[in-house]
């Protein structure tokens, strides 16, 4: 150690020699040489250990202040931005937009309920019409029942297929109402689904992203400090 070499600097002059050998004082005065170099270059290394040691310790306190003043403040912004856009779009912008579509829809289906009405009653009032004129027929034709038989017979057969043809056409009417409205029903729910599909995209990318940038954190990290670059944080830390 330094102390035992300087109490062996301060002994060797103090020490007696009656018959001083050549080479036993050659070789003292190389021992007191080397001893003294041996500590020249302790000194110098433990000078430069420590000066590399603060510019590490430097370095490494700088690179965490840059993280915290710049890229974590950076990153939390973000993801502030994307959290308040998320709950933005689940708390106000799908329900405005199932509300604007639930209202649009509630109209069509009352407007076509308030058109289905009007044609019922135009069906009924087609119904009493004809039921007017079988009346009416079967007052003209009570008195000459007997000689028009086969007319009379024709004509109600004749005017059973009109009610039928009737009904026919009012069902078909109906159904073609019911089908558009289903249809209707139908992409309006694909619509929904298609913006629930393409914001978990948006959500999956972002993520993604977050998850990409931390990984180019890592290997700049280790691009910079090797790979001890966690032994040299823990030894930071600790010293």
């Amino acid at each position: 150690s330094t102390l035992t070499l300087a109490r062996t600097r301060t002994l060797i002059p103090a020490i007696p020699i009656p018959n001083p050998n050549p080479r036993e004082a050659k070789l003292t005065t190389e021992t007191v040489e080397r001893n003294e170099a041996h500590q020249s270059v302790l000194d110098s290394f433990q000078v430069l250990l420590h000066t590399e040691m603060a510019k590490i310790e430097t370095k490494i306190h700088d690179m965490y202040a840059g993280y915290h003043d710049s890229l974590i403040p950076v990153q939390e912004a973000h993801q502030d931005r994307v959290e308040e856009f998320v709950e933005h779009f689940v708390n106000v912008t799908a329900p405005e937009v199932i509300e604007r579509e639930q209202k649009a829809m509630e109209k069509k289906i009352k407007s076509a309920r308030e058109g289905f009405d009007i044609e019922n009653a135009k069906v009924r009032k087609r119904e009493e019409k004809i039921v007017y004129r079988a009346e009416e027929h079967e007052h003209r034709t009570a008195q000459s029942f007997t000689d028009n038989h086969s007319g009379r017979v024709a004509k109600i057969a004749l005017l059973r297929e009109d009610l039928e043809a009737g009904q026919r056409t009012d069902d078909r009417e109906e159904e073609t109402r019911l089908r558009l409205i289903m249809t209707e029903l139908r992409q309006m729910q694909e619509r929904i689904d298609d913006l629930t599909k393409v914001r978990e995209v948006q959500d999956c990318t972002i993520l993604d992203s977050m998850l990409r940038s931390q990984e180019k954190l890592q290997d700049s990290i280790i691009e910079n400090f090797g790979a001890n670059s966690e032994q040299i944080f823990e030894d930071a830390a600790n010293g």
